[in-house]
């Protein structure tokens, strides 16, 4: 197989990179800062379950502090997957 079939699959090549292009800049600024409010809001919830988890001598379950704990992670993965979709 010449080259010819690099010709051929060039302009092909060129729309499959013009349609994965990254996000405009202003896009990737607010993937960014949705990213770190929620690295924010992981530390704040785990901080929480360590307190409920460490203080309370079998007298609480702290199932509201974890299910923070899970609500932030969920809040984590979705930032994350944007900043890797709208970042370069």
């Amino acid at each position: 197989m010449g080259r010819g079939w690099l010709a051929a699959f060039a302009p092909l090549f060129v729309l499959i990179c013009a349609q994965t292009a990254r996000a405009e800049p202003e896009e990737c600024q607010d993937a960014l800062d949705a990213y770190n409010a929620a690295i924010s809001d992981v530390e704040s919830a785990k901080e929480d379950y360590n307190n409920c988890t460490s203080s309370h001598d079998g007298e609480e379950d702290c199932s509201s502090e974890f299910e923070g704990l899970k609500s932030a992670q969920d809040d984590l993965e979705s930032a994350v997957t944007d900043y890797q979709g709208n970042c370069p």
